[in-house]
């Protein structure tokens, strides 16, 4: 009875929707951010070549970076974790459909 409950419980605690979204959610809120810190230094610097305007050009080129590679990296995290599901999932639905037309079969 005890392994069937800590089975149960491994069972339900990998259905939750929310384990790990800390890797999900802390890097689209930064990348979140950059790209509205960005939109915002591109519409209030100045565009007369002074070192303010050369220092906000470069803070738009990093924060213009730093949000298009999270996001490439979150693309390839997504591909990666989703493969795996793939995979996952092949191995849970073969045994069950291989129940269903086995008691298909004894029914008919």
């Amino acid at each position: 009875m005890d392994k069937a409950k800590d089975r149960f419980r491994l069972m339900n605690d990998a259905r939750n929707p929310f384990k790990n979204a800390e890797f999900y959610v802390i890097p689209l809120a930064i990348a979140t951010a950059s790209w509205i810190m960005r939109k915002v230094t591109d519409t209030v610097c100045p565009e007369d070549g002074s070192f303010v305007a050369n220092t906000c050009n470069r803070a738009e080129e990093a924060l213009g970076k730093l949000y298009g590679g999270i996001v490439f990296l979150m693309l390839i995290a997504g591909y990666n974790r989703f493969k795996g599901l793939k995979k996952y999932m092949r191995g849970v639905i073969k045994p069950l459909l291989e129940a269903a037309l086995a008691d298909d079969a004894k029914s008919a």
